[in-house]
């Protein structure tokens, strides 16, 4: 979707001398298109060379990423690859460290959009007490809509979703 906060696992490569700080100027590289963008990490602690962190990438202009898109982000001047990785989520707002572990969050959202049963149980807890459409759900969890219907049949029967009157 189109957003200007990517939220990501980004790997620093190994063979830099320098580590990464918070709010680091660099462009960001998603398909065919690159973004001038600040690299934001989540504990203000340098990235060590060879490190790996969860990170959130603020764009400069609004860019369509999904869920496991690969990236590369470049350090604008002078022009030297610092590292890449693969998009978490498209997120709506910036990354507050106050609220809770961020990182944990990330993990948790990685870890579940592996299986489509797991991402359907995911977007369902997010929701809370939200109700949500069979459309809505499965377009969050990223699952085609047959395999959506299938799926939240099962998670009834597990007692993780109720299905409502109507769809």
């Amino acid at each position: 979707s189109l957003t200007r906060f990517v939220n990501a696992r980004f790997f620093h490569l190994a063979h830099l001398t320098d580590r990464m700080l918070s709010r680091l100027p660099v462009v960001f590289h998603a398909g065919t298109s690159a973004v001038a963008a600040h690299l934001r990490l989540p504990d203000l602690c340098p990235l060590p060379p060879g490190g790996e962190a969860y990170v959130q990438v603020e764009l400069d202009e609004p860019m369509v990423v999904a869920p496991g898109d690969r990236f590369i982000v470049r350090r604008p001047a002078p022009a030297t690859t610092l590292g890449g990785g693969c998009v978490v989520a498209a997120d709506t707002r910036r990354m507050r460290r106050t609220r809770g572990n961020w990182g944990d969050q990330c993990r948790r959202r990685e870890e579940a959009f592996r299986q489509p049963e797991t991402a359907l149980a995911y977007v369902l807890q997010d929701a809370g007490n939200r109700a949500l459409t069979l459309e809505e759900w499965a377009a969050a969890a990223l699952v085609e809509h047959g395999a959506a219907h299938e799926l939240a049949g099962k998670l009834a029967a597990d007692g993780i979703a109720v299905a409502l009157p109507g769809e």
